[in-house]
């Protein structure tokens, strides 16, 4: 929010959650949950100019703010299941 045109940073998601594999899946749970109402919150009390910030991303070109915050509903709900997994296999 800083910076008007940031590149972002693509990533290997699972790449980055094999590292996290080791941690107990309820300290993992909890670590989403803090993580999600914090980005909630400061979701919550941008202005709505916030939302036509530019950024680049190196695959997807120019964006604005509001394009990247709109499928994060969907994403929380991917990242439960996923979580849901992972305790019913016991790891």
């Amino acid at each position: 929010m800083a910076v008007d045109n940031i590149v972002v940073q693509p990533f290997d998601e699972e790449a980055w959650a094999s590292g996290h594999r080791v941690a107990d899946p309820r300290l993992r749970l909890q670590s989403f949950l803090s993580l999600r109402d914090l980005n909630l919150a400061f979701i919550e009390a941008l202005p709505a100019s916030a939302l036509d910030q530019p950024y680049r991303h190196p695959e997807e070109g120019n964006l604005k703010l509001a394009i990247l915050i709109k499928p994060l509903a969907g994403h929380d709900i991917k990242h439960l299941r996923q979580l849901e997994q992972i305790e019913s296999r016991g790891c």
